[in-house]
């Protein structure tokens, strides 16, 4: 298998689009979207990518590298930012905000080599941590993050709450 890794390129969009499609289900916060159908969630997180993701690829301080075949298709992408900050460290840090390689693809080394740009980068601006999250339900993600060096430092979790009689409750305390 050969593939190389290089910097994002404006006409490289259509294809990155179509990679992410396909890998959206794996992301799915299934709790908090378990009302809709799948087609309604692969929509929220269509929203979701375009609302978040894609303005952090133009953002200064971040790059999206981009996997490619040998006839220059993409096969798969990373985009990280170099200056993320939390409450924790004082410096600043590299965030991994979203990884995605074409099915076809998986177990040839194209989400490591992605992983190993995006962390050159860090490095090269002069950050010694990256941090990244990765939805609970996405085992196969999770595995290979593991084995990759990343350890859990938290764990979000979440719970449906009923919210029958919920304003009743409510007037109630509030009278």
């Amino acid at each position: 298998m050969n593939f190389k890794i290089r910097v994002f390129e404006s006409t490289d969009q259509p294809h990155l689009d179509r990679i992410r499609r396909l890998q959206l289900t794996a992301s799915i916060p299934r709790q908090r979207l378990a009302e809709l159908t799948q087609s309604q969630q692969i929509e929220r997180m269509e929203n979701w990518y375009n609302e978040k993701v894609v303005f952090l690829q133009n953002v200064p301080i971040s790059r999206t590298y981009v996997a490619v075949d040998e006839q220059d298709q993409p096969i798969g992408y990373v985009i990280v930012i170099a200056e993320a900050k939390d409450d924790f460290r004082p410096e600043r840090q590299g965030f991994l905000c979203d990884l995605a390689v074409e099915e076809d693809y998986w177990g040839e080394a194209v989400a490591t080599a992605l992983i190993q740009a995006a962390e050159d980068y860090v490095k090269r601006m002069g950050h010694e941590f990256m941090m990244l999250n990765v939805s609970s339900y996405n085992q196969r993600a999770i595995n290979f993050y593991h084995k990759l060096g990343y350890s859990n430092e938290w764990i979000m979790m979440g719970k449906r709450l009923p919210l029958e009689n919920t304003l009743k409750n409510l007037d109630e305390e509030l009278n």
